[in-house]
């Protein structure tokens, strides 16, 4: 009877133990293989997010300096004689000293060509991405693929192209500086308690290097930013939750003090942005436009929806982006009140999280106050999607926090569904947009390389220079001294060429190997920097490519100017069968006016071999005063070729108001082609003078 009852006990251990583990085989399949399915997914995105910004920086890269970098170099010529007091003075409403000490080493050491720079701004995104999943793996929630998806989720917000501007434009190293810096000077803070509470001598030595770190990062934030100076609270405010010693704290309040004040000295608001106080006075608007500022992230998703489906305006768009910003600032708002009131069970990497979220938060609002006066519409640039990325991440940071560390065993299915949620989100605005950046990147290169072709002739082209700043004969000093000193667009090796025999540098290949045309050639005479605007389209007959850059010679073969390509000619594959690319077309200048005959070069191949696509004359026109061109020699014929007619008008246009014969074009079978000459008159030096009117 005994040993039947064990053999029957025996079997109950039996189903008691195969139904527990069947029940947690369905727990782990239903919540931790999720989790690590989920987060496997997270990491695979966040990799290919990372590769393919650097594919749009690579694509967007221009050489030419754009936008505020040509206020960098009007600083520079102007203090360059003393530049560390120089480094202080404001830009707009910012102290950018940081920004213009990377740009001094890009000048002094890799000649402005930006790549620097860029690099650096790639670097910092990377590094601020891998202290946040530092901070993740700090927390120590009980799921252990937690910290992990969010790790990766910091790389997908960090990395999107959605900040496009702040990864390919080099004066925008600030942007991603200051929030660096920020998350930098809290870690700082956080590591600083943790070396205090362990009380070691060594350890105590390693507390002054942390509380060191801090202040400096503090410093780098308030001279990147003017929203840096924000830090400064905040590192009080975290000391207190963190209880550092008073000495800490009051080291903290002196240093932020003297860094406020340093900064507010001298400072004046600038008359393009409205104050702080104008910003309250208009507080609706300039809300409506912090909360454009939040929700920027979902800018691009909405855009593209009302493009499919042909729905919506654009005050729809900022509707939706403003909802969105508003719903964030709720959800942070409540975390901030939730963790004060539970202050006592967050960890350290919360804490820090918590004030980076505050931080971005506060950003959002000054920046508001400050472009009350703007369209709403310029919130949604892609500068101000970077504190937007970042506090949405610190958002899902703190919820999945609270979702791992405080829910009954350990939150884990909550937490799966958190990031299964947050996955589909960062899939629809960040996955979905990021390859149409690689498209975008190109023609904005394309776009800048126009220009380009005519700053490194160079030859001022008043509609061009334009483009990239608002004063452009401004711009004219800088050109000059960068030419000089072989700097940014005439860093470039082949700037070196001007002068020299095609053949010095080129192997110039047969007729057969390519085709192409010089379609124009127009003259722009500016007093101080004529030129001339040459354009046309090249094929590489045996590659079937397009040139990979043009070279202008004169008619003795030596080198007078560089041509851009991969401009769109569809004329050109429509007229010809053997040309299978719309983007043969091609855009160079020539400076000066004293070349007669400019024949032009496609470069091929791997960059060393040159085939002649066409020459062309030029026409020198002299400009006179018709009163002073002297008598009308009548025994020289006159032109007036077919196509042209006295007092012909086009149907419909009426003559002129003036009272006097006009030449016009034929009324019948119009083609608006011809040539009028008129004279040639005889001047008081007895020279001829003719007036060709094209």
């Amino acid at each position: 009877m005994d040993h039947t009852q064990s053999k029957v006990k025996g079997r109950h251990r039996l189903c008691d133990l195969a139904l527990a583990f069947q029940a947690g085989v369905r727990r782990w399949a239903e919540q931790d293989v999720a989790s690590l399915l989920l987060t496997g997914l997270a990491i695979l995105f966040a990799l290919l997010t990372v590769v393919s910004m650097a594919v749009i920086d690579w694509k967007g890269y221009s050489i030419l300096p754009w936008g505020d970098m040509w206020d960098y170099w009007a600083w520079y010529l102007k203090y360059k004689d003393h530049l560390f007091t120089a480094l202080w003075l404001q830009h707009n409403e910012h102290r950018i000293a940081v920004a213009r000490l990377f740009f001094l080493v890009d000048q002094k050491l890799f000649h402005a060509r930006a790549v620097f720079i860029l690099v650096c701004i790639f670097l910092i995104q990377f590094f601020h991405a891998l202290l946040l999943a530092w901070l993740a793996r700090l927390a120590n929630w009980r799921c252990k693929t937690g910290s992990v998806f969010l790790g990766a989720a910091a790389f997908l917000c960090l990395f999107s192209a959605q900040q496009y501007t702040n990864f390919t434009w080099s004066f925008q190293i600030q942007f991603v500086a200051v929030y660096f810096a920020v998350t930098a000077a809290l870690t700082s803070v956080m590591v600083l308690a943790r070396s205090s509470s362990q009380g070691a001598a060594w350890v105590a030595r390693r507390r002054h290097l942390w509380l060191a770190a801090a202040i400096v990062f503090g410093i780098i934030a308030t001279y990147s930013m003017a929203n840096g100076l924000l830090i400064w609270p905040l590192l009080v405010v975290a000391a207190y939750w963190y209880d550092l010693p008073r000495r800490d704290k009051a080291v903290l309040v002196v240093t932020g003090a003297i860094m406020w004040a340093l900064y507010l000295w001298g400072y004046k608001t600038p008359p393009q942005h409205s104050s702080i106080r104008e910003g309250l006075l208009k507080l609706p608007q300039s809300f409506a436009y912090s909360m454009c500022v939040l929700g920027s992230p979902v800018d691009a998703f909405v855009s593209a929806t009302q493009h499919a489906f042909s729905v919506g305006s654009e005050n729809w768009r900022l509707a939706w982006n403003a909802a969105a910003g508003l719903t964030g600032l709720i959800i942070g708002v409540f975390l901030w009140v939730y963790h004060v009131h539970r202050r006592r069970s967050a960890t350290g990497a919360d804490i820090v999280i918590l004030h980076l979220l505050l931080f971005t938060m506060a950003t959002a609002l000054l920046v508001g106050l400050g472009r009350v006066d703007f369209p709403l519409k310029e919130a949604l640039q892609s500068r101000y999607t970077t504190p937007a990325l970042l506090f949405w991440f610190c958002v899902l940071f703190l919820v999945s926090s609270i979702a791992a560390n405080t829910l009954p065993g350990g939150g884990n299915s909550r937490l799966v569904t958190i990031q299964f949620s947050s996955l589909v989100v960062m899939a629809l605005l960040i996955g979905l947009n990021q390859p149409t950046q690689i498209k975008y990147a190109e023609g904005a290169a394309k776009y800048l390389r126009e220009v380009e072709a005519a700053i490194s002739a160079p030859v001022y082209d008043n509609a061009l220079w334009g483009r990239i700043y608002y004063n452009p004969k401004a711009m004219i000093p800088t050109v000059r001294y960068l030419q000089t000193q072989r700097l940014s667009v005439f860093a470039q090796e082949r700037m070196r060429w001007l002068g020299d025999p095609l053949t010095a540098h080129y192997q110039t290949l047969g007729p057969e190997r390519c085709t192409g045309n010089v379609d124009s050639i127009e003259t722009l005479d500016d007093s101080e920097l004529p030129g001339l605007r040459v354009q046309g389209w090249a094929w590489d007959l045996q590659l079937k490519k397009i040139a990979r850059s043009i070279v202008f010679t004169s008619q003795h073969g030596r080198i007078i100017g560089f041509g851009y390509t991969g401009f769109d000619r569809p004329d050109v594959p429509a007229a010809r069968s053997d040309v299978s690319s719309g983007e043969t077309g091609w855009k160079g200048y020539i400076s000066g006016l004293t070349e007669m005959t400019v024949r032009a070069f496609m470069i091929t191949g791997k960059g060393r071999s040159a085939c002649l696509v066409g020459t062309r004359e030029t026409t020198r026109f002299v400009s006179v005063p018709f009163e002073q061109l002297g008598k009308v020699l009548i025994d020289v014929p006159k032109i007036l070729p077919r196509g042209w007619a006295k007092n012909g008008f086009y149907p419909g246009s009426g003559p002129l108001p003036i009272n006097a014969p006009v030449i016009g074009s034929w009324v019948r079978n119009d083609a608006d082609t011809g040539t009028v000459q008129i004279g040639p008159f005889q001047s008081g030096n007895n020279d001829a003078i003719a007036i060709p009117l094209l």
